[in-house]
């Protein structure tokens, strides 16, 4: 993270769409995690972007991908390195 120092809600909030986009609605798994994701976008949408809600689901995606493991695409743990640089910051 030298080279980009402090992640931005908007990051945070452009990960979560893309991470939302990539999962198959057919796989229960991932399907979960899209509604999981959904929610934190909402979420952090109506908090006008408060980390405190970005540390909060940081932690409700890490227990819900130990829970259910599944074949995720690359987008999930981008975006799961992302939440865990984000939340080191704070």
């Amino acid at each position: 993270m030298s080279t980009q120092s402090q992640i931005t809600q908007t990051q945070v909030l452009d990960a979560i769409s893309r991470a939302a986009l990539m999962l198959e609605r057919q796989d229960a798994a991932q399907s979960g995690l899209q509604l999981l994701l959904n929610e934190f976008r909402r979420s952090l949408l109506q908090t006008s972007g408060q980390a405190a809600t970005t540390v909060l689901y940081h932690g409700k995606i890490k227990s819900y991908l130990l829970q259910y493991p599944s074949n995720y695409p690359d987008s999930v743990a981008a975006l799961s390195s992302l939440l865990d640089h984000f939340v080191a910051a704070q």
